[in-house]
C-alpha cells in the first residue's frame, strides 16, 4: 500500500506541475496563472475606408499580416513592450508606434499613403501604378482616391496632362532625378489640402513666348492648405508668381531655385499661417518675395536661431515687397545674401538697433549686422620676403564706402558689415616708385580668387578689386592683397 500511495502522490505532483508550469508564483510560492492580453487594430489606405490587406505587422518577436479588411491582432503574455511597425509593398514609409501595456488595447486606425509610379513610357489604361507597370500621366495618378505618394521617373511631363493637377490632403509628388520636369504655359499644381509634399521636380514654362500666371497655387480661393517644397526649380512665370500662397495657407520651402518670374513667392497668409524659407535661390525675378498679408502671419526668412542662407540677389525691382495693410508683426530675414540693403520697396528708411537693422517706420523686418571683414595688404619685391604695409588706406564699398588705414601688421578690420556685394580696394601704397612685372593675388579666406596683372612702368599706388566680394550675414572673412613686383631702377 505504501508503494501505491507513493506512486499516486508522485503522479499528483507531476500533474500539478504540468498544470502550473511556466506560471509565476506569489510570496507564498503559490502559482499565479499568466495573463494574456490582446493588441488589435486596423490598417486603412489614408483618406478612404479601404482596408490594407497583407500589411506586415510586427511587434518585437511577434509578427502577423493584416486581413482583407485591414484588421490585425496579437495575443501574448502581459506586459507587452516594444515598437509596433507596419509596412506594405505599396507604401514607401514604415509606420511605427511604441507599445507599453499590461492590458488589452485596440489601437486607433493606422493610415498609410499609397505609392504610385509614373513614367513617360507608362500606360494610363494598361498600367496599375506599380514600379513595373507605371501610369503615363501625373493626372492619372492623382485621380485615384486617398492619400498618394506619386513618384515620377526621369523625363519631361506635360503632354496628355489635365492642368492644374490637384494635390489634396497628405498627397506627395516626388521626382526621380534632376531631369524630372513638368512643363506647361499656365498653372501646373493646385494644393487643396494639408500635409502636402513636393520634392525634386523642375517646373518650367513650356514656351518662352508664354506669360504664365502662377505655377504652384497653395490654397487658392481661400482653401485651407499647407505644403512643404524642397529641391525644386520654378522658372519662367513672367506674368505671375512662381508660388502663390493663399489667405488660409502656409508654405515651408527649402533648397529650391526660383528664377525669372514676375514674383518669386506671393504670400497672402493671415494670422496663424506661416512662410518659412531656407537655403533657396530666389534670383532674377522682378520681385523676390511679396508679402501681401495684413493680418499678422509669421514670415521667417531666417531668424536668430537659424540663418536663412537664402540668396535674394538680382531681382530687378526688389528682393522683398512689403504691401501689408498694418504695422503688426515682424518679418525676420537674418543670414541671407542681398544685392542691396535694405532689400525693401515700401518700408522706408532703416535704423540700427544693437547688432540688427530694422525698419525705422515700422517694426517689420530685421537683418543681422554681425559680419566682420579683415583686409591685409602685403608687398613683395622680387627676391625679397613679403612686407606688411602699414598706413595703407583700405576701402570697402556697398551702398556706402568705409575706409580704414592698415596697422603695423598690414591689417584693417571692418565690423558690423551688412551682407551683400562689396568692392574692396586700397591706395597710398609705400613706396610710390615705378615698378614692372606687377601682379596682385587676391586671396579670400585662404583661396586665391583672382590674379590681376598691371602694365610695366606704372606707379603702384592704388588698386581696386570689383570682384565682387559677397559678404554673408553672421560671418567672418579675410581678404589678402599680395602684391608682387620688380622695382624699376
Amino acid at each position: 500500500m505504501k508503494r501505491k500511495q507513493i506512486r499516486l502522490l508522485i503522479l499528483i505532483v507531476i500533474t500539478l506541475s504540468l498544470f502550473t508550469g511556466g506560471c509565476k508564483k506569489n510570496k507564498n510560492n503559490d502559482p499565479v496563472p499568466t495573463t494574456k492580453i490582446t493588441i488589435s487594430g486596423r490598417v486603412l489606405w489614408g483618406g478612404t475606408t479601404e482596408g490594407v490587406e497583407q500589411a506586415t505587422v510586427t511587434l518585437g518577436a511577434l509578427s502577423t499580416a493584416s486581413k482583407a479588411d485591414g484588421t490585425f491582432r496579437f495575443t501574448a503574455p502581459a506586459p507587452i513592450k516594444g515598437t509596433l511597425e507596419i509596412n506594405h509593398a505599396q507604401c514607401a514609409e514604415t509606420y511605427s508606434q511604441y507599445i507599453d501595456t499590461s492590458k488589452s488595447i485596440t489601437l486607433a486606425d493606422v493610415l498609410l499613403s499609397r505609392t504610385i509610379h509614373v513614367s513617360t513610357t507608362g500606360d494610363d489604361t494598361a498600367g496599375n501604378g506599380s514600379l513595373t507597370e507605371p501610369y503615363k500621366t501625373v493626372t492619372k495618378a492623382f485621380s485615384l482616391e486617398g492619400w498618394k505618394c506619386v513618384k515620377l521617373a526621369a523625363g519631361t511631363y506635360g503632354s496628355g496632362e489635365n492642368f492644374p493637377i490637384v494635390l489634396k490632403e497628405h498627397d506627395s509628388l516626388i521626382g526621380g532625378s534632376e531631369s524630372t520636369q513638368i512643363k506647361h504655359n499656365s498653372s501646373i499644381i493646385k494644393v487643396e489640402g494639408s500635409a502636402v509634399v513636393i520634392d525634386g521636380i523642375q517646373f518650367r514654362i513650356a514656351s518662352t513666348a508664354a506669360q504664365g500666371s502662377n505655377c504652384i497655387l497653395i490654397g487658392p480661393m481661400d482653401t485651407t492648405a499647407d505644403a512643404v517644397i524642397s529641391q525644386c526649380l520654378i522658372q519662367g512665370w513672367s506674368n505671375g508668381a512662381g508660388i502663390y500662397v493663399g489667405k488660409n495657407a502656409s508654405l515651408q520651402i527649402s533648397a529650391t531655385n526660383i528664377y525669372s518670374n514676375a514674383t518669386g513667392i506671393n504670400f497672402v497668409g493671415t494670422a496663424g499661417k506661416k512662410l518659412h524659407v531656407r537655403n533657396c535661390k530666389i534670383n532674377q525675378n522682378a520681385v523676390g518675395i511679396k508679402i501681401s498679408s495684413g493680418y499678422n502671419a509669421e514670415v521667417n526668412l531666417g531668424d536668430r536661431d537659424s540663418d536663412g542662407k537664402n540668396d535674394f540677389r538680382l531681382n530687378s525691382s526688389t528682393a522683398i515687397h512689403d504691401s501689408r495693410n498694418n504695422d503688426t508683426g515682424v518679418i525676420y530675414a537674418i543670414g541671407n545674401i542681398w544685392s542691396t540693403i535694405p532689400p525693401l520697396s515700401v518700408t522706408g528708411p532703416t535704423k540700427k538697433t544693437g547688432n540688427y537693422l530694422i525698419s525705422a517706420e515700422k517694426n517689420i523686418i530685421i537683418f543681422s549686422l554681425k559680419s566682420n571683414l579683415e583686409v591685409t595688404v602685403l608687398g613683395q619685391a622680387t627676391g625679397l620676403e613679403p612686407k606688411k604695409y602699414a598706413n595703407v588706406q583700405v576701402s570697402v564699398e556697398n551702398t556706402s564706402q568705409t575706409t580704414k588705414a592698415t596697422d603695423s601688421e598690414g591689417n584693417a578690420s571692418f565690423t558690423d558689415l551688412i551682407a551683400g556685394e562689396y568692392t574692396v580696394g586700397f591706395k597710398d601704397l609705400p613706396p610710390s616708385v615705378r615698378v614692372r612685372d606687377v601682379s596682385v593675388q587676391i586671396i579670400v579666406d585662404g583661396v586665391n580668387q583672382q590674379t590681376i596683372s598691371f602694365p610695366d612702368g606704372q606707379t603702384l599706388n592704388e588698386i581696386k578689386w570689383e570682384g565682387p566680394f559677397t559678404l554673408q550675414e553672421s560671418t567672418e572673412h579675410r581678404i589678402t592683397f599680395h602684391i608682387c613686383f620688380t622695382p624699376l631702377i
